[in-house]
């Protein structure tokens, strides 16, 4: 019987949380990354499965939304579930449930499937057919959409992407650009807030060595970032964001 949806409680330790015990945003994406791929693998559909060959899994865009960010000490469930698949296009979803069973946010990733000698996106029937009818779970979040380009409103940021930021395909995690957003702004900003809401278009793939500027518009609460390669000025990823509080 095929399992629509997966589910694993874990508990947010100190390699999780920043210096006011709260979950930090890249680290929960981290963690459902985790937990996606352990569905995928019980649908058949994980990286390494035989259906795969030839394939690979892009992720495309990335929402959340949360309520508050859970704590160190605390029990987080994550629960997800795919959504309805249309030729290359694969959302998945998540909830995110506190201890008390109290639903505190939720995600809407967009993946995509990556012909690897073709390097394009691709359909595969076999693989669509292998993803559950999920129209019954609904939506925790709605779809990621296209962003718009910032006006920046401070000074260019830069980064180079090195071995820490890779993975398995080599090129920069998509958690990873989750750090380097958090890191445009002050430490001091997160003393009673963090990022409560966040999406993400990822546009292209970055590399190791390669250059990448970051724009940034902060305007109050809300935020736009692009990043994009400094010799090509190809757009990478663009970002939005609302910080909120708390504790």
């Amino acid at each position: 019987m095929v399992e629509k949806t997966c589910q694993q409680e874990i508990t947010i330790g100190f390699a999780d949380v920043d210096y006011r015990e709260r979950l930090r945003p890249f680290r929960l994406f981290e963690l459902l990354e985790d937990v996606a791929d352990v569905h995928a693998n019980m649908l058949r559909v994980g990286a390494q499965s035989e259906v795969m060959e030839g394939y690979v899994w892009v992720v495309a865009r990335n929402r959340y939304h949360l309520d508050r960010m859970p704590k160190l000490g605390e029990k987080l469930i994550i629960k997800t579930w795919p959504g309805c698949c249309h030729r290359a296009i694969y959302p998945r979803m998540f909830a995110l449930i506190d201890g008390e069973g109290t639903q505190i946010g939720g995600v809407h990733s967009i993946w995509t499937l990556l012909d690897i000698k073709k390097q394009r996106l691709a359909a595969n029937p076999e693989i669509n057919a292998m993803f559950p009818d999920t129209s019954d779970l609904g939506i925790p979040v709605e779809a990621p959409g296209k962003l718009k380009q910032p006006v920046p409103t401070q000074p260019e940021r830069f980064y180079i992407p090195a071995y820490s930021d890779l993975d398995r395909n080599r090129h920069v995690n998509n958690a990873r650009y989750i750090s380097w957003i958090c890191d445009c702004f002050d430490p001091k900003r997160y003393e009673d807030q963090t990022i409560l809401d966040l999406e993400i278009n990822y546009l292209q793939q970055a590399f190791a060595g390669e250059e990448v500027c970051l724009q940034i518009q902060d305007e109050k609460e809300k935020f736009l970032i692009q990043g994009s390669d400094k010799q090509t000025g190809v757009a990478l990823f663009r970002a939005a964001g609302t910080f909120g509080y708390s504790e």
